[in-house]
């Protein structure tokens, strides 16, 4: 299932994540007692869940959709609906409690979806995604108790205890699984994930699956994706402002090429020369961090600017960051206080001369003590 976003948002597709470090199985599954067949509870009471050939001597229990699916794939109920993937009912199917999936095959995404449930109480989450290049981000989530919560990802599972010698389906309803969102900061989304921790605190945590919008077309993503310059006086320069500007998925050893609007320049140090067109060389697929420094430098008095400076290159048409700013003064909406005179604001002195004399116009001065947001420079 292929979405294609629009604007800067990146093309990503939804996709099941493979990992490792699940380390309890949870299923009952075969013919036999489920002690026989799980290596531990879901809620640390001794309910687990059952397969389609669980038979614990008097008979299938559940061959429906109550039961483990025998496809291992679940389509969440929540949005966007993603297919996570199972482990099977006779294997390690899940992290149970504190600890560390691995990605099989580390990738970028903007986003996680984590499918699990809480056993015996709701659970806070603490999530710490770890990139390739070792740097890391923490996340935090929650995940409901699997008999109360709201807004389930799945419909309801058919549970036994493992505790059970009657060799019956002695069970009932009651579980579900939730869907926990994980969003990537802009400035992780050009890495490759290595692993998720997890740490919970409440209920017992169980860990089944994860997803994630995963980038599969060459990017460019800025953090922030806007700069605002404000009022600037005509034959003068803004304070440089900065956006960082990372890409993957690139096309090896080439250069993202920048180019500003009118009226703005663009720099990579804060103190060097400003150019309108801004080239960024980059090694291999992946444009690491960078930081673009931008001054605004209107070209005439009481105009706005406002546009966008594109980048391109390395597979990536256009990419744009927009930036505002205007050479015009603006005063509020003229609203008398008398006959003789408005209120006025964001007014700015450039120069005043002659101060000694400013007590003969008296009017005047009681017009400026009634203004907001003014100063003289």
């Amino acid at each position: 299932m292929l979405f294609m976003l629009s604007g800067n948002t990146l093309k990503a597709q939804l996709a099941n994540l493979p990992c490792t470090g699940f380390n309890a199985d949870v299923v009952a599954d075969g013919t036999g007692l489920a002690s026989t067949s799980t290596s531990t509870d879901v809620d640390g009471v001794g309910y687990v869940f059952v397969s389609t050939t669980f038979n614990p001597g008097s008979g299938i229990c559940q061959t429906g959709t109550a039961a483990w699916p025998s496809s291992n794939q679940v389509t969440s109920l929540i949005s966007p609906n993603p297919i996570f993937t199972l482990k099977a009912p006779n294997v390690n199917n899940v992290l149970r409690g504190n600890g560390t999936l691995t990605l099989v095959n580390p990738v970028a995404c903007n986003n996680l979806y984590v499918l699990a449930t809480g056993g015996s109480g709701a659970i806070t989450v603490t999530a710490t995604v770890t990139f390739s290049d070792l740097t890391t981000q923490v996340i935090s989530g929650s995940v409901a108790d699997w008999c109360s919560g709201t807004s389930p990802a799945t419909t309801q599972f058919y549970r036994i205890s493992r505790n059970s010698t009657a060799g019956t389906c002695d069970g009932g309803m009651c579980q579900y699984m939730y869907q926990m969102s994980l969003a990537i900061d802009a400035a992780n989304q050009s890495k490759n994930i290595a692993s998720v921790s997890f740490v919970g605190t409440g209920g017992v945590l169980n860990i089944f699956s994860l997803a994630g919008y995963t980038l599969n077309s060459p990017y460019l993503a800025a953090t922030p994706t806007s700069l605002a310059f404000n009022y600037v006086q005509f034959g003068n320069s803004s304070t440089p402002q900065s956006f960082t500007l990372a890409g993957g998925i690139l096309t090896a050893n080439g250069t993202i090429t920048l180019t500003a609007p009118t009226g703005y320049a663009l720099c990579l140090t804060s103190g060097g020369t400003y150019t309108s067109t801004l080239p960024v060389t980059y090694t291999g697929t992946t444009l690491p961090s960078t930081t673009i420094y931008v001054k605004f430098t209107p070209t005439a008095a009481n105009t706005p600017y406002n546009g966008s400076i594109i980048a391109s290159g390395g597979g990536v048409s256009s990419y744009s960051i927009a930036v505002t700013g205007t050479s015009q003064l603006i005063y509020c909406t003229s609203a008398s206080y008398s006959a003789s005179y408005d209120n006025i604001s964001k007014v700015i002195f450039g120069g005043i001369n002659n101060l000694s004399g400013a007590s003969t116009y008296s009017d005047y001065t009681t017009s400026v003590s009634r203004c907001s947001n003014y100063s003289r420079n």
